[in-house]
Protein backbone atom coordinates (compact mmCIF):
# COMPACT_ATOMS: atom_id res chain seq x y z
CA UNK A 1 0.00 0.00 0.00
CA UNK A 2 1.18 3.51 -0.77
CA UNK A 3 1.09 5.64 2.37
CA UNK A 4 1.43 9.38 2.43
CA UNK A 5 4.86 10.56 3.60
CA UNK A 6 3.33 13.10 5.91
CA UNK A 7 4.81 15.52 8.40
CA UNK A 8 7.25 14.16 10.92
CA UNK A 9 5.18 15.90 13.59
CA UNK A 10 2.12 13.74 12.98
CA UNK A 11 1.52 10.92 10.52
CA UNK A 12 -1.89 10.23 9.09
CA UNK A 13 -2.02 6.73 7.65
CA UNK A 14 -4.22 7.47 4.67
CA UNK A 15 -5.52 4.19 3.28
CA UNK A 16 -4.88 4.34 -0.43
CA UNK A 17 -5.54 6.72 -3.24
CA UNK A 18 -8.24 7.46 -5.60
CA UNK A 19 -8.24 7.47 -9.31
CA UNK A 20 -10.37 8.49 -12.30
CA UNK A 21 -12.77 7.75 -14.46
CA UNK A 22 -14.93 6.46 -17.33
CA UNK A 23 -16.34 9.54 -19.03
CA UNK A 24 -18.76 10.10 -21.86
CA UNK A 25 -17.68 12.04 -24.92
CA UNK A 26 -19.90 14.92 -23.85
CA UNK A 27 -18.09 15.23 -20.50
CA UNK A 28 -14.74 15.14 -22.22
CA UNK A 29 -15.50 17.83 -24.77
CA UNK A 30 -16.73 20.68 -22.57
CA UNK A 31 -13.66 21.07 -20.33
CA UNK A 32 -11.27 20.78 -23.29
CA UNK A 33 -13.06 23.44 -25.30
CA UNK A 34 -13.11 25.84 -22.39
CA UNK A 35 -9.48 25.40 -21.51
CA UNK A 36 -7.97 25.47 -24.99
CA UNK A 37 -5.53 28.24 -25.77
CA UNK A 38 -5.43 29.59 -22.21
CA UNK A 39 -2.64 30.00 -19.73
CA UNK A 40 -2.54 27.65 -16.74
CA UNK A 41 -1.58 30.60 -14.56
CA UNK A 42 -4.44 32.81 -15.78
CA UNK A 43 -6.65 31.92 -12.83
CA UNK A 44 -5.75 31.46 -9.18
CA UNK A 45 -6.49 28.52 -6.94
CA UNK A 46 -8.81 28.83 -3.97
CA UNK A 47 -8.19 26.33 -1.17
CA UNK A 48 -11.11 25.13 0.94
CA UNK A 49 -10.54 23.36 4.25
CA UNK A 50 -12.98 20.43 4.37
CA UNK A 51 -12.20 19.46 7.96
CA UNK A 52 -15.56 19.33 9.80
CA UNK A 53 -15.93 21.53 12.88
CA UNK A 54 -17.33 18.58 14.80
CA UNK A 55 -14.38 16.28 14.05
CA UNK A 56 -12.11 15.39 16.96
CA UNK A 57 -9.46 13.61 14.87
CA UNK A 58 -7.70 14.03 11.55
CA UNK A 59 -9.18 14.10 8.08
CA UNK A 60 -8.09 13.50 4.49
CA UNK A 61 -9.79 13.90 1.11
CA UNK A 62 -8.78 11.03 -1.17
CA UNK A 63 -11.10 11.13 -4.18
CA UNK A 64 -13.17 13.55 -6.24
CA UNK A 65 -15.71 13.06 -9.00
CA UNK A 66 -18.38 15.48 -10.10
CA UNK A 67 -19.63 17.54 -7.16
CA UNK A 68 -18.59 15.02 -4.51
CA UNK A 69 -15.37 14.53 -2.54
CA UNK A 70 -14.62 11.49 -0.40
CA UNK A 71 -12.12 10.52 2.25
CA UNK A 72 -11.99 9.90 5.96
CA UNK A 73 -12.66 11.91 9.11
CA UNK A 74 -11.80 11.14 12.72
CA UNK A 75 -14.92 11.51 14.82
CA UNK A 76 -15.80 10.02 18.18
CA UNK A 77 -12.43 8.32 18.27
CA UNK A 78 -13.12 6.44 15.01
CA UNK A 79 -11.97 7.09 11.44
CA UNK A 80 -15.13 7.24 9.33
CA UNK A 81 -15.56 7.03 5.56
CA UNK A 82 -16.75 10.47 4.56
CA UNK A 83 -18.35 12.44 1.76
CA UNK A 84 -18.53 16.18 1.06
CA UNK A 85 -20.06 18.43 -1.58
CA UNK A 86 -17.55 21.26 -1.61
CA UNK A 87 -17.65 22.62 1.94
CA UNK A 88 -16.75 21.47 5.43
CA UNK A 89 -20.34 21.87 6.61
CA UNK A 90 -21.53 19.50 3.88
CA UNK A 91 -19.65 16.59 5.48
CA UNK A 92 -21.53 13.35 6.04
CA UNK A 93 -20.35 10.01 7.35
CA UNK A 94 -20.57 6.95 5.13
CA UNK A 95 -19.57 4.60 7.94
CA UNK A 96 -21.83 1.53 8.07
CA UNK A 97 -23.64 0.90 11.35
CA UNK A 98 -21.30 -0.91 13.73
CA UNK A 99 -18.11 -0.39 11.71
CA UNK A 100 -15.02 0.04 13.89
CA UNK A 101 -13.23 2.00 11.16
CA UNK A 102 -13.84 2.97 7.54
CA UNK A 103 -12.51 5.11 4.71
CA UNK A 104 -13.59 6.14 1.21
CA UNK A 105 -10.92 6.45 -1.46
CA UNK A 106 -12.70 6.94 -4.78
CA UNK A 107 -15.84 8.55 -6.19
CA UNK A 108 -17.43 8.89 -9.61
CA UNK A 109 -20.89 8.92 -11.21
CA UNK A 110 -22.67 8.49 -7.91
CA UNK A 111 -20.51 5.65 -6.59
CA UNK A 112 -18.07 5.78 -3.69
CA UNK A 113 -15.63 3.00 -2.78
CA UNK A 114 -13.33 2.17 0.12
CA UNK A 115 -13.39 -0.20 3.06
CA UNK A 116 -15.12 -0.79 6.38
CA UNK A 117 -13.87 -2.79 9.35
CA UNK A 118 -16.98 -4.75 10.26
CA UNK A 119 -17.24 -7.94 12.25
CA UNK A 120 -13.48 -7.90 12.73
CA UNK A 121 -12.83 -8.05 8.96
CA UNK A 122 -11.76 -5.26 6.62
CA UNK A 123 -14.36 -5.32 3.85
CA UNK A 124 -14.16 -3.71 0.41
CA UNK A 125 -17.08 -1.33 0.30
CA UNK A 126 -19.36 0.41 -2.18
CA UNK A 127 -21.76 3.27 -1.45
CA UNK A 128 -24.10 5.44 -3.48
CA UNK A 129 -24.18 8.57 -1.38
CA UNK A 130 -25.07 7.56 2.17
CA UNK A 131 -24.13 5.10 4.88
CA UNK A 132 -27.45 3.30 4.38
CA UNK A 133 -26.42 2.33 0.84
CA UNK A 134 -23.34 0.39 1.95
CA UNK A 135 -22.60 -2.78 -0.04
CA UNK A 136 -20.07 -5.34 1.16
CA UNK A 137 -17.87 -6.31 -1.81
CA UNK A 138 -15.76 -8.84 0.08
CA UNK A 139 -15.08 -11.84 -2.19
CA UNK A 140 -16.05 -15.21 -0.79
CA UNK A 141 -13.25 -16.64 1.34
CA UNK A 142 -11.39 -13.36 1.78
CA UNK A 143 -10.07 -12.29 5.17
CA UNK A 144 -9.46 -8.67 4.14
CA UNK A 145 -10.42 -6.58 1.12
CA UNK A 146 -10.34 -2.96 -0.01
CA UNK A 147 -11.85 -1.17 -3.03
CA UNK A 148 -9.60 1.69 -4.09
CA UNK A 149 -11.22 3.19 -7.18
CA UNK A 150 -14.35 3.28 -9.31
CA UNK A 151 -15.23 4.71 -12.70
CA UNK A 152 -18.91 4.56 -11.84
CA UNK A 153 -19.34 1.10 -13.34
CA UNK A 154 -16.33 -1.00 -12.29
CA UNK A 155 -14.53 -1.06 -8.95
CA UNK A 156 -10.93 -2.23 -8.39
CA UNK A 157 -9.02 -3.26 -5.30
CA UNK A 158 -7.48 -6.12 -3.38
CA UNK A 159 -8.54 -9.15 -1.37
CA UNK A 160 -6.55 -11.43 0.92
CA UNK A 161 -7.40 -14.97 -0.19
CA UNK A 162 -5.54 -18.10 0.89
CA UNK A 163 -2.85 -16.01 2.61
CA UNK A 164 -2.07 -13.99 -0.55
CA UNK A 165 -2.98 -10.44 -1.54
CA UNK A 166 -4.76 -10.70 -4.87
CA UNK A 167 -5.91 -7.88 -7.09
CA UNK A 168 -9.21 -7.80 -8.86
CA UNK A 169 -12.27 -5.96 -10.04
CA UNK A 170 -15.97 -5.91 -9.24
CA UNK A 171 -19.09 -4.69 -11.00
CA UNK A 172 -21.15 -3.82 -7.97
CA UNK A 173 -21.38 -7.02 -5.96
CA UNK A 174 -19.28 -9.48 -4.01
CA UNK A 175 -20.11 -12.25 -6.47
CA UNK A 176 -18.80 -10.20 -9.42
CA UNK A 177 -15.15 -10.37 -8.22
CA UNK A 178 -12.71 -11.12 -11.07
CA UNK A 179 -9.13 -11.98 -10.08
CA UNK A 180 -6.45 -10.03 -12.02
CA UNK A 181 -3.45 -11.67 -10.36
CA UNK A 182 -1.12 -13.08 -13.05
CA UNK A 183 0.12 -16.66 -12.82
CA UNK A 184 3.34 -16.90 -10.80
CA UNK A 185 3.06 -13.48 -9.18
CA UNK A 186 3.27 -13.08 -5.41
CA UNK A 187 0.46 -10.54 -5.46
CA UNK A 188 -1.38 -7.88 -7.46
CA UNK A 189 -2.52 -4.43 -6.37
CA UNK A 190 -4.90 -2.53 -8.70
CA UNK A 191 -5.33 1.13 -7.76
CA UNK A 192 -7.11 2.83 -10.65
CA UNK A 193 -9.75 2.14 -13.28
CA UNK A 194 -11.04 3.87 -16.40
CA UNK A 195 -13.30 2.00 -18.79
CA UNK A 196 -11.58 -1.24 -19.74
CA UNK A 197 -8.22 -0.24 -18.23
CA UNK A 198 -7.09 -1.06 -14.71
CA UNK A 199 -3.73 0.03 -13.29
CA UNK A 200 -1.63 -0.85 -10.28
CA UNK A 201 1.33 -3.10 -9.75
CA UNK A 202 2.32 -6.72 -9.38
CA UNK A 203 4.62 -8.24 -6.78
CA UNK A 204 7.39 -10.63 -7.85
CA UNK A 205 9.48 -11.56 -4.84
CA UNK A 206 10.51 -8.24 -3.33
CA UNK A 207 10.04 -6.23 -6.52
CA UNK A 208 6.96 -4.17 -7.35
CA UNK A 209 6.30 -3.61 -11.07
CA UNK A 210 3.79 -1.11 -12.48
CA UNK A 211 1.09 -2.78 -14.55
CA UNK A 212 -2.00 -2.17 -16.67
CA UNK A 213 -4.77 -4.70 -17.30
CA UNK A 214 -7.81 -4.78 -19.55
CA UNK A 215 -10.19 -6.91 -17.54
CA UNK A 216 -8.39 -10.24 -17.14
CA UNK A 217 -5.24 -11.57 -15.52
CA UNK A 218 -3.97 -12.68 -18.94
CA UNK A 219 -4.25 -9.12 -20.30
CA UNK A 220 -1.47 -7.81 -18.03
CA UNK A 221 1.03 -5.41 -19.60
CA UNK A 222 4.19 -4.78 -17.56
CA UNK A 223 4.96 -1.02 -17.33
CA UNK A 224 8.16 -1.37 -15.27
CA UNK A 225 10.74 1.03 -16.80
CA UNK A 226 14.22 -0.16 -17.67
CA UNK A 227 16.62 0.60 -14.83
CA UNK A 228 13.92 1.03 -12.20
CA UNK A 229 14.13 -0.88 -8.92
CA UNK A 230 10.45 -0.36 -8.11
CA UNK A 231 7.40 1.08 -9.87
CA UNK A 232 3.67 1.53 -9.33
CA UNK A 233 0.89 2.82 -11.55
CA UNK A 234 -1.65 4.68 -9.44
CA UNK A 235 -4.07 6.41 -11.80
CA UNK A 236 -5.47 6.10 -15.31
CA UNK A 237 -7.66 8.08 -17.69
CA UNK A 238 -7.81 8.67 -21.43
CA UNK A 239 -5.16 5.99 -22.17
CA UNK A 240 -2.68 7.73 -19.85
CA UNK A 241 -1.27 5.98 -16.78
CA UNK A 242 0.49 7.80 -13.93
CA UNK A 243 2.45 6.72 -10.89
CA UNK A 244 6.11 6.52 -10.03
CA UNK A 245 9.34 4.62 -10.60
CA UNK A 246 12.39 4.45 -8.36
CA UNK A 247 15.36 5.19 -10.62
CA UNK A 248 18.83 5.96 -9.36
CA UNK A 249 17.57 5.65 -5.81
CA UNK A 250 15.02 8.48 -6.26
CA UNK A 251 11.25 8.04 -6.39
CA UNK A 252 10.17 9.85 -9.57
CA UNK A 253 6.63 10.77 -10.62
CA UNK A 254 5.95 9.60 -14.13
CA UNK A 255 3.49 8.89 -16.88
CA UNK A 256 3.05 6.05 -19.37
CA UNK A 257 1.03 5.50 -22.53
CA UNK A 258 0.62 1.76 -22.31
CA UNK A 259 4.16 0.40 -22.50
CA UNK A 260 7.21 0.23 -20.25
CA UNK A 261 9.24 2.16 -22.80
CA UNK A 262 6.80 5.07 -22.79
CA UNK A 263 7.65 6.13 -19.22
CA UNK A 264 8.35 9.86 -18.89
CA UNK A 265 9.87 11.31 -15.73
CA UNK A 266 7.76 14.16 -14.31
CA UNK A 267 10.06 14.97 -11.38
CA UNK A 268 10.26 18.73 -10.80
CA UNK A 269 13.72 20.32 -10.75
CA UNK A 270 15.28 19.83 -7.34
CA UNK A 271 12.77 17.19 -6.19
CA UNK A 272 14.18 14.34 -4.12
CA UNK A 273 10.86 12.47 -4.18
CA UNK A 274 7.72 12.74 -6.30
CA UNK A 275 4.61 10.68 -7.05
CA UNK A 276 1.73 11.21 -9.48
CA UNK A 277 -1.50 9.85 -7.98
CA UNK A 278 -4.20 10.65 -10.53
CA UNK A 279 -4.78 12.03 -14.00
CA UNK A 280 -7.63 13.42 -16.09
CA UNK A 281 -7.75 15.30 -19.41
CA UNK A 282 -4.10 16.34 -19.46
CA UNK A 283 -3.90 17.24 -15.78
CA UNK A 284 -2.07 15.00 -13.30
CA UNK A 285 -1.73 15.51 -9.55
CA UNK A 286 0.47 14.17 -6.80
CA UNK A 287 3.23 15.20 -4.44
CA UNK A 288 6.83 16.36 -4.68
CA UNK A 289 9.46 16.80 -1.99
CA UNK A 290 11.14 20.09 -2.88
CA UNK A 291 13.17 22.27 -0.55
CA UNK A 292 12.60 19.89 2.34
CA UNK A 293 8.80 20.14 2.14
CA UNK A 294 6.16 17.83 0.68
CA UNK A 295 4.17 19.91 -1.79
CA UNK A 296 0.84 19.12 -3.44
CA UNK A 297 1.64 19.14 -7.14
CA UNK A 298 -0.02 19.46 -10.50
CA UNK A 299 1.32 18.71 -13.96
CA UNK A 300 -0.57 20.23 -16.90
CA UNK A 301 0.61 18.18 -19.88
CA UNK A 302 1.13 14.45 -20.29
CA UNK A 303 4.80 13.80 -20.86
CA UNK A 304 7.32 16.29 -19.53
CA UNK A 305 4.56 18.55 -18.23
CA UNK A 306 4.86 21.90 -16.54
CA UNK A 307 4.86 21.48 -12.75
CA UNK A 308 2.71 23.69 -10.53
CA UNK A 309 3.26 23.91 -6.78
CA UNK A 310 -0.20 23.85 -5.19
CA UNK A 311 1.23 24.39 -1.72
CA UNK A 312 1.78 28.06 -2.63
CA UNK A 313 -1.96 28.63 -2.27
CA UNK A 314 -2.39 27.05 1.17
CA UNK A 315 -3.68 29.07 4.12
CA UNK A 316 -1.14 30.16 6.70
CA UNK A 317 -0.02 27.42 9.04
CA UNK A 318 0.03 24.51 6.60
CA UNK A 319 3.53 23.06 6.33
CA UNK A 320 3.03 20.09 3.99
CA UNK A 321 0.41 18.95 1.49
CA UNK A 322 -0.47 16.05 -0.78
CA UNK A 323 -2.76 16.01 -3.83
CA UNK A 324 -4.66 12.75 -4.27
CA UNK A 325 -7.25 13.13 -7.05
CA UNK A 326 -8.43 15.53 -9.75
CA UNK A 327 -11.68 16.33 -11.53
CA UNK A 328 -12.53 18.94 -14.13
CA UNK A 329 -15.79 20.18 -15.62
CA UNK A 330 -17.01 23.08 -17.73
CA UNK A 331 -16.51 25.60 -14.93
CA UNK A 332 -13.57 24.53 -12.76
CA UNK A 333 -10.76 22.14 -11.96
CA UNK A 334 -10.93 20.43 -8.56
CA UNK A 335 -8.05 18.80 -6.67
CA UNK A 336 -8.45 17.02 -3.35
CA UNK A 337 -5.86 16.01 -0.81
CA UNK A 338 -4.58 16.57 2.68
CA UNK A 339 -2.31 19.02 4.46
CA UNK A 340 -0.65 19.24 7.85
CA UNK A 341 -1.96 22.19 9.85
CA UNK A 342 0.73 23.26 12.30
CA UNK A 343 -1.77 25.41 14.21
CA UNK A 344 -4.25 22.63 14.93
CA UNK A 345 -1.43 20.03 14.87
CA UNK A 346 -3.31 17.62 12.67
CA UNK A 347 -3.81 16.61 9.05
CA UNK A 348 -6.87 18.13 7.41
CA UNK A 349 -8.79 17.42 4.21
CA UNK A 350 -8.32 20.06 1.52
CA UNK A 351 -10.01 21.03 -1.75
CA UNK A 352 -8.28 23.20 -4.35
CA UNK A 353 -10.60 24.89 -6.90
CA UNK A 354 -9.64 26.93 -9.93
CA UNK A 355 -12.10 28.41 -12.46
CA UNK A 356 -11.63 27.19 -16.00
CA UNK A 357 -10.06 30.07 -17.96
CA UNK A 358 -12.02 31.61 -20.84
CA UNK A 359 -10.66 30.35 -24.17
CA UNK A 360 -8.53 32.54 -26.36
CA UNK A 361 -10.06 33.63 -29.72
CA UNK A 362 -9.85 30.83 -32.26
CA UNK A 363 -9.14 28.18 -29.66
CA UNK A 364 -12.42 26.34 -30.15
CA UNK A 365 -11.76 26.07 -33.87
CA UNK A 366 -8.38 24.54 -33.23
CA UNK A 367 -9.90 22.10 -30.76
CA UNK A 368 -12.59 21.12 -33.23
CA UNK A 369 -9.91 20.27 -35.79
CA UNK A 370 -8.08 18.25 -33.15
CA UNK A 371 -11.30 16.41 -32.35
CA UNK A 372 -11.79 15.46 -35.99
CA UNK A 373 -8.25 14.10 -36.16
CA UNK A 374 -8.76 12.11 -32.95
CA UNK A 375 -12.04 10.74 -34.21
CA UNK A 376 -10.42 9.51 -37.41
CA UNK A 377 -7.69 7.80 -35.40
CA UNK A 378 -10.29 5.93 -33.36
CA UNK A 379 -12.00 4.49 -36.45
Amino acid sequence: MVTLPLSSSRRFRAPGTSRTSRLSAALLVAPILLSAGTSVASAQWAVLNLHPASADGESAAMGVGGARQVGTVGTGGVQAASIWSGASQSWSSLAPVGAASSAASGSLLGQQVGFALSGGIGRASLWTGSSATWTDLSPQGSTYSYAYATDGFTQVGIAAINMQTRGGLWTGSSASWTDLTPAGADGAFPRGVSGNAQVGWTQWGVQERAAVWSGTAASLVDLHPTGASRSQALGVANDIQVGFAVIGGITRAGTWTGTAGSFVDLSPAGATYSVANATLLGTSVGTALVGGRYRASLWTIEGAGAWEDLSLFLPAGFTSSYAQSVWTDATSTYVVGVGYNSVSRRNEALLWVRPTPIPAPGACGLLALGGLIAARRRR
